[in-house]
């Protein structure tokens, strides 16, 4: 029997196709594996049909090769190879398998997918030229099987949140360190706006500054921002050495960058961007699979004091409650604060209508539903 099949992608690829999908004429999903050649002649695969929820977990990285291959829906299998590579079609010349597929057929225990949604690096740029301004792309594929071809409305807001509560804390930690602060965009409101919500025939974001460049080259302040994310996401595979650029940026850049992965890892979500500038020569495109995000969250989420942002603030002692450790200051200037106390002794004996000065750790405890940051201050420290 002769069955032809659409080739669909490759899934992995070194010297050659090891791993493809493919689909039938009627929309059915199959894996081909690569297993040897027909003496000296093209490539052979053993092929097998996947349920689409399974090839999808697949693709995210969730399961491995061995699975997809002992769990397809019946136990027909083929042998095949490709033909008319130009067309982007191939053959599958052989008769349907009664026999159990040969052991060394199978891969490797544990081999893994950590796939990266594919950006079009072309296309930001030309969108970078035409608005005359920064484009950042982003892609996402979610855990819904690629043929159903849609993602939870929540999961993309949920996203957009994330990702401009994590650029804007990266950008102000970036930005105060140099000179020039007298851009620095202090604004509480993101720094980036939607220019295209959903992209025709994916899941990709087109995203623009919230506030026009500015000088001659139509520099963006985003782009500070951005380049820490580059930087962040320079090797995940790698998640000590991620640790340690995230640790640069301890306090509110490096836990909003926490939040962004962690929800990426419970969305099932892969993650991947590029984006280009006109006062840049190149176009920077970086990702995350979820295969390396779950490693990453583990070791930024275990490391001490990577969240910790400290912040001293001063002023009269207006109210102090001992039983819930919240205590109020009034500065100079009129600006209240307040915030709570893990260690009560800390404010046991203090005076009211007193100027203290209270070292604090800044928490950022939540991201709600329309994006506004709950944020307490923990006095660790009182002196006068």
């Amino acid at each position: 029997m002769t069955k032809l099949l659409q080739y669909f992608g490759s899934l992995f690829y070194c010297d050659g196709v090891q791993v493809f999908e493919a689909r039938d004429t009627i929309g059915g999903n199959y894996v081909g594996v690569m297993v040897g050649d027909s003496q000296g002649g093209p490539a052979q695969y053993a092929i097998v049909g996947v349920n689409p929820h399974r090839l999808q977990e697949f693709r995210l990285g969730k399961i491995d090769l061995g699975s997809i291959m002992r769990a397809r829906p019946n136990k027909e299998w083929f042998l095949g190879s490709f033909t008319g590579e130009e067309t982007g079609s191939f053959e599958v010349v052989a008769e349907a398998q009664t026999r159990d597929i040969p052991t060394e057929y199978f891969p490797d225990d544990g081999f893994l997918l950590s796939m990266i949604p594919q950006v079009d690096s072309a296309s930001v740029l030309r969108e970078s030229i035409s608005r005359n301004t920064l484009a950042l792309e982003i892609t996402l594929e979610s855990s819904t099987p690629s043929s159903d071809h849609r993602i939870d409305s929540g999961i993309l807001g949920g996203f957009l949140l994330n990702y401009q509560s994590s650029v804007k804390h990266i950008y102000r930690k970036a930005a105060s360190a140099l000179a020039d602060v007298k851009y620095i965009n202090r604004e509480t409101g993101p720094l980036l706006d939607v220019a295209v919500p959903a992209m025709s025939g994916s899941f990709r974001i087109l995203l623009i500054p919230s506030q026009q460049p500015w000088g001659l080259f139509k520099s963006s302040e985003v782009s500070r921002a951005l380049d820490v994310i580059d930087e962040f996401l320079l090797d995940t595979s790698d998640p000590q050495q991620t640790l340690e650029r995230v640790r640069k940026y301890a306090g509110h850049a490096a836990s909003s960058f926490v939040r962004l992965i962690k929800f990426l890892v419970e969305s099932d979500v892969s993650l991947s961007y590029s984006w280009a500038s006109p006062d840049r020569n190149d176009v920077s495109v970086r990702g995350l699979s979820r295969h390396d995000a779950v490693p990453l969250l583990d070791i930024l989420s275990n490391t001490e004091s990577l969240n910790v942002e400290k912040v001293a603030v001063s002023g009269r002692l207006r109210k102090v409650d001992l039983d819930s450790g919240a205590w109020n200051l009034l500065s100079d200037d009129g600006t209240k604060y307040s915030g709570k106390s893990r260690d009560v002794a800390l404010l046991s004996n203090l005076t009211s209508d007193k100027v203290y000065v209270f070292q604090c750790e800044e928490v950022v405890e939540e991201i709600t539903g329309t994006g506004r940051e709950i944020r307490t201050l923990y006095v660790t420290r009182v002196s006068h």
